[in-house]
C-alpha cells in the first residue's frame, strides 16, 4: 500500500521543497506504530507531497490532517493532490496568527529554521499536543545560508531534545540550498 502511495508524489531527489522517500516511509511507520490521541497537524505543507502521505496514514488511523500554510498557491496545489483525503488546509501565518485548533496528537513542522521561529513552533506544538504528543520537525540537520539550523536550536535548548531521527542522515538536500550536517528530521520531546 505505501509503495503505491509513494509512487503518486514527488520526493526530495526531484523536488527540492519536499521530503525524501525514506522520510515518508519513516513517518508512515512512526504513525502506524504510535497510539496517539487526536488528529494530525502539519505546519507548512508546500504543495502537499508529504501531506498526501500523512493523509493516507490518517485515513488508515481514522483521523484527520489539518495543514497550516501561508501561501494560497501552495494550498491550491495541495488541495488538488489530496482531494480525496481527510485533509483540511488552513491559510495561516503561523508566526502572527493564533494556532486556533484543538484535539491534536501529532504535529509535523516544516516551516522556518530561524531560532526564534523554531522555538515558537515547538512551544505551540507542545501546547496543542501536550507533553505526550508526537512532534516531528523537518530539516533538522540543515544549516541555512544564514547559518541557522534546527539541530543547533535543539542542542542548545534546556527544554527540548531529539529522541528519534527520521529520513536520511547525509546527502538528502542535493537540490536545495544550505549545508547538511545531520539527519533530515527529528522527533522532539520535552526534557
Amino acid at each position: 500500500m505505501l509503495d503505491n502511495i509513494l509512487r503518486d508524489v514527488k520526493h526530495k531527489h526531484t523536488a527540492k521543497t519536499t521530503t525524501t522517500v525514506k522520510f515518508k516511509r519513516d513517518i508512515w511507520d512512526l504513525l502506524m506504530e504510535s497510539d496517539f490521541e487526536g488528529d494530525m497537524l502539519e505546519v507548512g505543507c508546500d504543495v502537499g507531497n508529504t501531506t498526501y502521505v500523512l493523509g493516507h496514514a490518517a485515513k488508515q488511523l481514522n483521523k484527520k490532517v489539518f495543514s497550516f500554510e501561508i501561501d494560497e498557491n501552495r494550498i491550491n496545489k495541495a488541495k488538488l493532490l489530496c482531494n480525496d483525503l481527510n485533509c483540511e488546509f488552513i491559510k495561516k501565518d503561523v508566526y502572527n496568527e493564533p494556532w486556533d485548533i484543538s484535539n491534536i496528537g501529532f504535529i509535523f513542522i516544516d516551516a522556518s529554521h530561524e531560532e526564534d521561529d523554531v522555538l515558537f513552533d515547538l512551544k505551540n506544538s507542545f501546547k496543542l499536543a501536550g507533553k505526550s504528543g508526537i512532534v516531528v520537525i523537518h530539516d533538522y540537520g540543515l544549516v541555512t545560508l544564514q547559518g541557522s539550523s534546527v539541530k543547533s536550536v535543539i542542542d542548545n535548548s534546556t527544554i527540548y531534545e531529539a529522541c528519534k531521527f527520521l529520513g536520511e542522515k547525509a546527502d538528502w538536500n542535493s537540490l536545495g540550498s544550505g549545508r547538511v550536517i545531520d539527519w533530515e528530521a527529528a522527533q522532539i520531546k520535552i526534557k
